[in-house]
């Protein structure tokens, strides 16, 4: 009996521990945890100009090529959910037009999850630091601008997620268009694209920067890729990823529609060599290596996921 007793009293008291420390999060907690799995890596809007390209739509309706990377650092000042951000313009990583930390709070009171732009006082300060985190080090609160009302609320919505900004809340003055502007932002986040509806526009209501017409930027993520030929090695992605490394010109694309010339969907790899045609090879969209004869060498290129954040790899 007294085993019994024992036994009880044993239970009652681990039961006692079990439930006074819960292991529990809340509905917004959950949501939190599944953007921050589907928002880090690299995002490219190649897809979207092709499209725009094969069906004619019109120049003041198109947007421009956007590359947008999202990494997430280790930053205790400043929250402990906190994103670099980086994106470029064109294809072309020197035409860098934002750069910005990010950081992620619950606000209840708004059945949302709050993100605050830190807009740096030294653009050069986050040069660089989305392949090395380290030259964030020494930075702090001081160093940085936030913009009042400029604060995104995030909402999971029919399966995605959708951040607004507070409607005419969000103005700052901005020393390249030289006057004080108004911006008005939805973004979406799906598992594997982002969709950027986004617009500066002057107090008067003029479009001055970001979404053309009522159709958002929208961006694939991206995969990256090492391409060897024994010779040497050259990293690109799988969304209208180029480079010369190698001496030749390499493109990376994965086509998400048949072309005028009923070319099937997939990934995509070209190779263009002075005074040859084009060689070209077509694998699956989730391909891990893709390979082709140039010349004496063979050119093959595999998924690389650790080098997501580093060109230069």
């Amino acid at each position: 009996m007294r085993h019994w007793v024992s036994f009880i009293a044993s239970a009652l008291v681990f039961a006692g521990c079990a439930t006074s420390n819960p292991v529990e999060r809340t509905p917004l907690e959950d949501q939190l945890a599944l953007f921050l799995d589907w928002f880090p890596g690299r995002y490219d809007s190649a897809a979207q100009v092709l499209r725009d390209t094969r069906e004619g739509t019109a120049e003041a309706e198109r947007n421009y090529r956007r590359h947008s990377i999202f990494r997430q650092v280790e930053l205790p000042a400043f929250g402990e959910t906190v994103f670099l951000a980086h994106q470029y313009r064109d294809g072309d990583p020197a035409k860098v037009y934002r750069q910005r930390l990010y950081t992620f709070t619950l606000d209840e009171a708004e059945n949302a999850f709050r993100l605050r732009v830190h807009v740096p006082k030294d653009a050069d300060a986050l040069k660089g630091a989305y392949r090395n985190p380290s030259r964030l080090a020494g930075l702090t609160l001081e160093d940085f601008t936030v913009w009042e009302g400029c604060d995104l609320f995030w909402q999971l919505e029919d399966g995605r997620f959708v951040g607004r900004l507070k409607p005419g809340a969000c103005r700052f003055n901005s020393k390249a268009f030289g006057q004080e502007i108004v911006l008005d932002e939805t973004l979406t986040l799906m598992e594997d694209q982002i969709w950027f509806a986004d617009r500066g526009l002057s107090l008067s209501g003029d479009y001055l920067f970001g979404m053309r017409g009522t159709t958002p930027n929208m961006s694939l993520k991206a995969r990256p890729f090492i391409c060897e030929d024994g010779k040497g090695a050259a990293w690109l992605h799988d969304q209208g990823g180029m480079s010369k490394a190698l001496g030749y010109h390499i493109k990376l694309e994965r086509l998400n529609q048949a072309d005028e010339a009923g070319e099937a969907v997939g990934l995509r790899l070209t190779v263009s060599m002075i005074g040859r045609r084009d060689l070209t090879v077509l694998a699956d969209h989730d391909a891990e290596t893709l390979a082709i004869d140039v010349g004496p060498d063979r050119l093959s290129c595999r998924h690389a996921p650790d080098t997501l954040y580093s060109e230069n790899s």
